[in-house]
């Protein structure tokens, strides 16, 4: 028998496929296309169709697909969708394969193939909830599944990462090679030739590669990753009082090293014995609470220099400060905006609550490494895992990229504990069980009760899951949390808890422990969805929190993106409990002037209709020519139609609203934009119930900005007027307003050719997207239009690109160099879409402008494709948002737009003429309101012309 060692770049044979029915026959995938290979669904099937693609030189497969109607039929057979290629006359040969799955469901490959109900296989399956884990040989004989042999254990059954696959069979002897190890070895008649292929069940993240049959006996050994790793600056991970540990990547094998001492000239130095890519090295024999400069060196080539980091503060010392967020995104704006923000607090070590990958946890430096960089390479970052870091190989990639404690019997990162100073921390994994009698729940309990902890004044714990969620529609909380850690907190005197997975900030206290959900860190943010009283503040907005510790004294500051202080909490040890809750909700009997519940501006509260004729009324206080905002969100059920009426103090007849402003009803809700008060005073709103269906809302009021500031640079209603004004330049952000409903504002700016730009509306830091609808334009210097956009996303010139961030945002590269205009004007006006009296959209906004000297276009990007094509979307499964990619040969109508799985429409992506090209656009998995959709499978589906393309996406929450 040979053996083939192999490679995930550079394999032993060629690199291309090569077609026909004799041995040797192999397929790498380099073509990027399925030519020779068919697709099969086994019916009947749920969650399909089966996703076949070749997608970065390798073969994957996407989709959710399982066969049966009830599960005994899926489990009698454990199938979903296959793939098959080859001759059915190849009697005797050796069939190998990499492979790879990502999720933890079925995966296999298929050998002596004559048809879809004929053939043998082998399948590796590990989901618990499905019967795994087992590996399994098996024949498919006319439809009945039979075992040959099979291996059921509590070991996992796939490996992790890449690994080999063969079958070799000869004559009736079959055998299976896992890593080149046998796995199966037995004999059986049934079929004595056909060709070869591979499976999924449930399993929708599957790769397949290195295809190789051959007529002699070849067995793949273990793949060696020879994947260059991706240079990594240094990071800090898991100081102590005596030590730190120190990691790095470099792009080719070195041997690393690290010299650090109390000033520049540094002293000591600890080097690495061997060659390779990641670099890790342990400083020891450390002064506590002592700043320390470090220099990294690649092969005597310096890395880095000049960088410090401080050990951890002695128990004795009173003082002690961190940061804490969670829910990171997958290297978004937002996310570098939490992250410039933070990189400014001195403080002593940082804290994550998990979903360190807003993604599926493959990979680390883009999502983390990189917009962290100038935090973590002077201060840990003590992380905790969330169920994204668990998706790609069950968080095997997380466990390898971060060097963290592991203080306990099972020696796992996954759950441990540190002091810093008088505070003790415990971080544990709330993916995995915690319930009395496992691992993790007994190390808790001992933790709790340890020498450790009783040294300390403070006990902060954080994990991923919360008990409670106001803040997500679709899921209210962790029920295993409630019913095991948090009386167990409680009895054992856990002073503050901090969690993620919603998507906001939540500060809740309950029987003596405080609950602080901070899941702000950059991924989209989520939506209002039920309250609980002990629950003090929800807000939505992209954060971080700081925690400072002086002696029994703890305050704590939340601060948004805009670097504003949401939340300020100071406590002290022995203080008696809170307040309940203030402010949160309606004062019932609220059904009249008089008994009205107070407002103020910035507030934002629940209330209901308990009854079809209940009526509701706010009050709040006014000032004369200054904008405001009253918006109802949430409504449930979606029939809830609440209905705004606005009278001054004392006259309750006589409804402001009849003017061009007024509320409407949208699907539930109600929007006052940009109202401008006549006169200071109190104002009353009466909150109706027309439709007569009792449940919830929501309301909210911001604003508040007078009109002076905000009109400064009238008059600009025309391209002579804007004239006169000084240029927009980049780097420029300008507040101002649409006032009246028929206002258009005119800018002037100058570009250069091949000048890559971003140009448009961004709304201001109170407001919501869709408080003011505004339409923007990038004009030529004759008053043409390049591009335009009515807040569905960035347009892009050129490409016709169109990223669905709801910004009213322009961008490309400018065409020719000269003078350009740039209009911003309400959506609805009588020359687009009539006039909508009831929504005119009018307010306030914030113009952006950025350019620099690249080309922001590659040239293959503007070549005219041959044909139509949808491309699956990338990645898939996603969370924030996904890209779609199509290709026009000739100008079209194209809409594109989002199905759910009974076919309908739950999001309108693009609807417009467009010429040839490529296109690519994002969906933020947000419906037609803006308003975030559950996880699931979903369908999108371009039409152009007469052609129409499906394609199947999975949104994870």
């Amino acid at each position: 028998m040979r053996q083939l060692s192999c490679a995930l770049i550079f394999l032993l044979f060629l690199s291309c496929p090569v077609w026909g029915q004799s041995l040797p026959w192999m397929d790498s995938f380099a073509d990027n296309d399925l030519a020779g290979w068919t697709i099969v669904d086994d019916e009947p099937s749920r969650d399909g169709p089966g996703l076949w693609r070749v997608d970065e030189q390798a073969l994957r497969q996407t989709s959710n697909i399982y066969y049966g109607l009830t599960p005994e039929e899926e489990y009698a057979k454990f199938l979903g969708t296959h793939i098959h290629a080859g001759n059915p006359e190849w009697k005797d040969y050796a069939f190998n394969c990499l492979m790879r799955s990502e999720d933890d469901d079925g995966i296999g490959i298929l050998f002596r193939y004559r048809d879809a109900h004929n053939y043998y296989r082998l399948i590796l399956l590990d989901d618990t909830n499905n019967r795994g884990p087992f590996t399994r040989l098996q024949k498919y004989v006319d439809g009945v599944m039979t075992t040959l042999q099979e291996n059921e254990s509590t070991a996992k059954a796939i490996p992790v990462g890449w690994f080999s696959v063969t079958a070799d069979v000869r004559q009736d002897r079959i055998k299976i090679y896992l890593n080149g190890a046998l796995l199966f070895s037995t004999t059986d008649a049934t079929f004595s030739s056909g060709g070869i292929g591979f499976m999924c069940y449930a399993n929708s993240g599957a790769h397949f590669d290195s295809v190789r049959v051959t007529s002699e006996t070849l067995v793949y050994e273990k793949p060696v990753n020879l994947i260059p790793v991706v240079p990594r600056l240094p990071y800090i991970q898991s100081t102590t009082q005596h030590s730190v540990q120190i990691a790095w990547c470099s792009s080719a094998a070195a041997i690393g090293a690290v010299e650090y001492g109390t000033t520049l000239d540094y002293g000591s130095k600890v080097q690495e014995d061997s060659l390779g890519w990641k670099h890790w090295l342990t400083l020891t024999g450390l002064e506590p609470d002592t700043r320390y400069f470090y220099r990294v060196s690649n092969n005597g080539a310096v890395v880095t220099e000049g960088d410090t980091f401080r050990t951890a503060r002695p128990v004795a010392d009173p003082f002690a400060s961190f940061l804490i967020w969670g829910d990171s995104g997958t290297g978004s704006a937002t996310q570098y905006g939490v992250a410039a923000l933070m990189e400014q607090q001195q403080v002593d070590f940082c804290l994550h609550v998990g979903d360190v990958s807003q993604s599926n946890g493959s990979e680390y430096d883009n999502i983390f490494f990189k917009p962290y960089k100038n935090i973590v390479k002077s201060r840990p970052v003590f992380t905790s895992i969330g169920n994204h870091d668990t998706y790609y190989d069950q968080a095997a990639t997380y466990l390898d990229n971060f060097y963290l404690p592991h203080n306990n019997p099972d020696s796992t990162e996954r759950w441990y504990s540190f002091n810093w100073g008088h505070v003790h921390c415990i971080a544990l994994d709330s993916n995995m069980d915690f319930n009395p009698g496992s691992p993790q729940y007994a190390w808790l309990v001992d933790d709790l009760n340890s020498e450790s902890r009783r040294q300390t004044t403070w006990t902060i714990v954080y994990f991923h899951h919360p008990p409670y969620s106001v803040g997500w529609d679709v899921w209210a909380g962790d029920t295993r949390v409630q019913q095991i850690l948090q009386p167990l907190f409680e009895t054992q005197g856990v002073d503050m808890v901090f969690n993620g997975h919603t998507h906001d900030y939540e500060r809740g206290y309950l029987n003596g422990v405080y609950w602080i959900i901070t899941g702000g860190g950059g991924g989209g943010l989520d939506v209002w969805g039920r309250d609980y009283s002990h629950v003090a503040k929800d807000i939505y907005e992209f954060h971080y929190t700081r925690v400072d510790v002086v002696g029994d004294s703890l305050h704590l500051q939340a601060v948004s993106i805009n670097n504003q202080i949401i939340d300020d909490l100071h406590i002290r040890k022995g203080d008696p409990p809170p307040l309940e809750p203030e402010g949160k909700t309606e004062r019932e009997n609220n059904d009249t002037a008089a008994l009205a519940t107070t407002m103020a501006v910035g507030d934002t509260l629940s209330a209901a209709f308990s009854s079809a004729a209940d009526v509701d009324w706010f009050r709040f206080k006014l000032l004369a020519t200054h904008l405001y905002y009253f918006t109802s969100y949430a409504s449930l059920p979606t029939q809830l139609e609440p209905d705004l009426a606005l009278y001054y103090e004392g006259d309750y007849e006589t409804n402001l609203l009849n003017a061009s402003v007024r509320g409407r009803n949208n699907g539930g809700d109600f929007r006052l934009a940009g109202f401008l008060a006549q006169k200071t005073g109190y104002y009353y709103a009466k909150i109706s119930n027309p439709v007569g269906v009792t449940g919830s809302y929501r309301l909210r009021l911001v604003g508040g900005r007078g009109v002076q500031d905000l009109f400064q640079h009238e008059p600009d209603n025309t391209p002579a007027q804007a004239g006169l004004r000084p240029h927009l330049v980049s780097g420029d952000t300008l507040n101002s307003a649409i006032f009246p409903a028929d206002d258009k504002d005119w800018y002037r700016l100058a570009g250069q050719a091949g000048q890559a730009f971003e140009l448009g509306v961004i709304p201001l830091k109170d407001l919501a997207i869709r408080d003011v609808d505004t339409f923007v334009a990038l004009l030529d210097s004759n008053g043409t239009v390049l591009a335009e956009n009515d807040d569905r996303g960035v347009e892009v010139v050129s490409t016709g690109e169109t990223m669905n961030n709801t910004f009213s945002v322009i961008t490309g590269v400018f065409p020719y160099t000269g003078v350009y205009f740039l209009t911003v004007e309400c959506y609805y006006t009588s020359t687009r879409d009539g006039v909508n009296h009831a929504n005119p959209g009018v307010g306030e906004y914030r113009v952006v402008f950025t350019s620099q000297q690249r080309t922001a276009v590659r040239h293959e990007d503007l070549a005219v494709p041959t044909g139509y094509a949808l491309h699956a979307n990338y990645p898939n499964p996603f969370n924030q948002s996904t890209a779609l990619s199509f290709d026009l040969p000739k100008q079209e109508r194209v809409v594109v737009e989002v199905l759910d799985l009974l076919g309908r429409r739950v999001a309108l992506i693009c609807q417009a003429v467009k010429p040839a090209g490529c296109y690519r656009l994002l969906w933020n998995g947000a419906d037609q309101r803006g308003r975030p959709l559950p996880s699931g499978l979903y369908w999108a589906r371009l039409s152009a012309g007469s052609f129409s393309r499906t394609i199947k996406m999975m949104l994870l929450r």
